[in-house]
């Protein structure tokens, strides 16, 4: 079972990001949000198959709303991969399991090519 580090925080968010070993994945999330909701599952079952490979997070937007003004976040769910305390690349909206990990695989693959 894979672990996802809960409820980043304005404090915490950037030690993780400086400090991440992986490509480090955040879903900015909110309690309210029904797409938010329905990635959960996905983002969970993705994090169990990429353990080792990528470290999962989430900022619950409603208790980190500064977060969400810093990141430059239009709408959530919105995934943002960082490696080497920079963001590579980010996405917007639900997706399956599958394709968070074949979204990943790639962001990893050209990471990798850097």
């Amino acid at each position: 079972m894979s672990r996802i580090i809960p409820d980043l925080d304005e404090n915490s968010i950037r030690e993780f990001i400086r400090d991440a070993q992986l490509p480090l994945v955040i879903d900015f999330w909110a309690d309210w949000c029904v797409p938010c909701q329905q990635l959960a599952a996905e983002f969970q079952q993705a994090a169990a198959q990429l353990a080792g490979k990528v470290l999962f997070a989430k900022v619950n937007t409603q208790q980190a709303p500064t977060l969400g003004q810093a990141y430059g976040l239009r709408s959530i769910p919105t995934l943002i991969v960082f490696y080497r305390g920079q963001e590579l690349t980010r996405k917007t909206g639900v997706l399956s399991a599958a394709a968070l990990q074949a979204w990943l695989q790639q962001v990893m693959l050209a990471a990798e090519g850097e």
